[in-house]
């Protein structure tokens, strides 16, 4: 069952599998990443609130916080994520939820 699940839930990812098992894997084999996604994006982001993490810990003369740097980049992106995870959750629970009590009926 769980093989079953697992072979299902990743068969995008056989023909990489395949190409792998068969040489080497080379950069032209991987997958291309949308341009928002790409680490020099991403990296530039971070790095610009870094930067104004480090000049209001200046100002307020205390050390900076990666931490706070790293939420005021993704919260957003991260908020919406959890929306839909929230959304799954209630949506499963109810489901179940009604068919137990369908059962006691």
């Amino acid at each position: 069952m769980c093989k079953a699940i697992f072979y299902h839930s990743n068969r995008w990812l056989n023909p990489l599998f395949v190409t792998g098992h068969k040489r080497k894997l080379e950069e032209d084999d991987m997958f291309q990443v949308l341009t928002e996604d790409s680490s020099k994006v991403l990296g530039e982001g971070l790095q610009w609130y870094w930067d104004r993490e480090v000049q209001k810990a200046k100002k307020e003369a205390r050390m900076p916080h990666l931490t706070k740097a790293i939420i005021l980049c993704y919260w957003k992106s991260y908020l919406l994520l959890g929306f839909f995870t929230l959304i799954e959750v209630i949506l499963l629970a109810f489901s179940l939820g009604s068919a137990t009590f369908t059962q006691y009926l």
